[in-house]
C-alpha cells in the first residue's frame, strides 16, 4: 500500500473513531428505556366457609336456609329487582369450589328471570346493598348448575352446595308496556324482565 493509501486509511479510521466517541458522549446523556416487568397476579387463597353452631337460620318451604352475616344498609333486593352479586360457592362438606371474585366479575341477575335457581332467589330476596348472606341447600336438593355464575365450574351432580353471597348493587327491572293483541285486547308484559346495566 502506498503512502497516499495509508494516509487515507488512517484518516478514515480517525473519523470513524471520532464519530463513535461522539455517539458515546451523546448516549451518556440520553435516557435509557427500561422495560417494566409485568406484575404476576397473586394466587388467591382458597376461602373458608364461615360456621357458627349458635347462629339462627331462616328456613324456607323448599328446605333452603339462610342467615345474614352482614346486614346491608342500601337498597333492598325485591322480586322486581336486578341484583349484582359476588358469590362464593362451597360444596356440602364445606370444601371451597369457586368464587366470582377470582375473575372480579360479579353476577348480574334479574330476580325471576331464571338465571338463578328459584330456591336460591327466594333466599336472596330481602337482602340489602352491601349485605352478606349465607345460603345452604338441604341434602337431596341439588343446585342444577353454577356454570352460569361468571363462567364458574358446575357444582358436581348430587351435591347440595352452600353459598356466601355479597350484594353489591340493586337496580329496578325495566318493565315493558302492555301490547295490544288481535281482537282489541291487551296483555301486560310486566312478567317479562330484561337485565339492564347500572
Amino acid at each position: 500500500m502506498g503512502l497516499v493509501g495509508a494516509c487515507l486509511c488512517f484518516s478514515a479510521c480517525e473519523r470513524g473513531s471520532t464519530a463513535q466517541d461522539s455517539n458515546r458522549q451523546q448516549g451518556a446523556h440520553m435516557p435509557v428505556a427500561v422495560a417494566t416487568p409485568k406484575l404476576k397476579r397473586q394466587k388467591l387463597v382458597k376461602e373458608t366457609y364461615p360456621t357458627d353452631p349458635h347462629a339462627t337460620w331462616t328456613i324456607l318451604a323448599s328446605g333452603v336456609r339462610w342467615r345474614d352475616v352482614v346486614l346491608g344498609d342500601g337498597a333492598e333486593l325485591t322480586s322486581n329487582s336486578i341484583g349484582y352479586f359476588h358469590i362464593k360457592t362451597f360444596l356440602d362438606d364445606g370444601t371451597f369450589h369457586h368464587s366470582t371474585m377470582n375473575e372480579r366479575k360479579p353476577v348480574c341477575a334479574a330476580i325471576g328471570a331464571g338465571r338463578l335457581q328459584r330456591e336460591f332467589e327466594e333466599a336472596l330476596v330481602g337482602m340489602r346493598e352491601r349485605g352478606r348472606r349465607l345460603v345452604e341447600f338441604p341434602r337431596g336438593l341439588s343446585y342444577w348448575s353454577a356454570g352460569h355464575l361468571a363462567d364458574g365450574p358446575s357444582v358436581p351432580a348430587g351435591n347440595s352446595p352452600r353459598f356466601d353471597v355479597t350484594l353489591l348493587l340493586v337496580r329496578p327491572q325495566k318493565l315493558l308496556e302492555p301490547v295490544a293483541l288481535t281482537g282489541g285486547t291487551t296483555s301486560s308484559l310486566n312478567d317479562q324482565r330484561k337485565e339492564v346495566k347500572p
